[in-house]
């Protein structure tokens, strides 16, 4: 059944009124980690789609679900048009609310920040999102525009790197759990 336009404006802002901060912190400070100024674009993106699928007619079974799953996957299309160049422009690795970069926040010891820093820029991008985003294989192969079974081979290249770098420069190396 389609719906009107008051209607489906009205639909839109409950949802946003019911679950708008929720999808913000989870974009901004769960594994995607997305700097604020893409946030908003991410959010503007999925409630595009729910508009359109509602305008067609579509019923939503459980709107928040749908919700964040299609703002996820905007999400990821965002970081796979600016890692489509070769790695992402400053605002998606710097965190603009206080000017740290991921590594730096992530709980990880100085001499692997630096061991990371000079590993390949593709060996880079998929550490950080294995690692320090948490993305499955798909999703970094879909992020970086790269087959899946290259994130296997390019990870493992990387931390064996890593590994070698480490030991070289007298740090310590543990195997990631994965």
């Amino acid at each position: 059944m389609l719906v009107s336009p008051e209607e489906l404006e009205k639909e839109i802002e409950a949802l946003v009124a019911e679950h708008g901060k929720d999808l913000e912190r989870h974009l901004s400070r769960g594994k995607l980690c997305l700097p604020e100024h893409l946030v908003g674009e991410v959010i503007n993106d999925a409630l595009l789609v729910i508009v359109d699928k509602r305008r067609r007619g579509h019923t939503l079974n459980n709107a928040r679900s749908y919700l964040f799953a299609v703002a996820r996957n905007a999400a990821i299309d965002r970081l796979r048009t600016l890692y489509a160049a070769g790695i992402p422009d400053q605002r998606v690795t710097v965190d603009q609310r206080n000017g740290y970069d991921m590594l730096a926040n992530a709980e990880v010891s100085y001499d692997l920040r630096n061991a990371i820093k000079r590993l390949p820029r593709r060996q880079q991008q998929v550490i950080e999102l294995r690692y320090l985003r948490d993305f499955s294989v798909e999703e970094t192969a879909r992020i970086l525009s790269v087959a899946k079974g290259t994130v296997g081979p390019t990870t493992t290249a990387a931390l064996h790197r890593l590994k070698q770098i480490m030991t070289e420069h007298g740090g310590t190396w543990e195997e990631p759990l994965r």
